[in-house]
């Protein structure tokens, strides 16, 4: 296990501290532009909104932001809504869509049941990869309390 010195990995909060929901702009490229002027590259999201997997004008304004900086990677987890939902953010045609993978702790075989899956709304296949999504252990985690690292 290694790590990187000098890491530049800047966060930012979207939740509206008001009513809980995600905070917004309408202009979506804006959002990634303080990540990118921090020199981050690789903008990652797991907003957990519903969607239907539309190809909405905030999922064209993450695409308009991805086409005009081609140096930024977009990574959008695909949703936790299994069949029924897709979220819009992960049906951007310039983003990285990414679902969940199952099975036990050697074999990850099958799309856990409660990954969000394509097709989007315009039958493109989504998610664009899919990475194990359970029996996860970070660095500094305690297996005898769940969810706590």
């Amino acid at each position: 296990m290694g790590s990187q010195k000098m890491l530049n990995s800047p966060f930012f909060d979207i939740m509206s501290s008001e009513d809980g929901y995600l905070d917004l702009p309408a202009n979506i490229g804006s959002l990634f532009v303080p990540g990118s002027q921090a020199n981050a590259r690789i903008h990652n999201g797991s907003w957990g909104s519903m969607g239907n997997g539309a190809y909405t004008s905030f999922a064209s304004g993450i695409d308009t932001y991805a086409a005009d900086n081609k140096h930024d990677l977009l990574i959008f987890s695909a949703g936790n809504y299994g069949t029924t939902y897709q979220s819009n953010q992960a049906a951007a045609k310039n983003v990285i869509s990414v679902g969940s993978s199952g099975g036990d702790v050697e074999d990850f075989h099958y799309l856990e049941s409660y990954s969000s899956r394509g097709p989007t709304a315009d039958n493109r296949i989504k998610p664009d990869v899919v990475a194990p999504g359970s029996y996860i252990t970070s660095a500094k985690s305690d297996p005898a309390t769940s969810g706590s690292c």
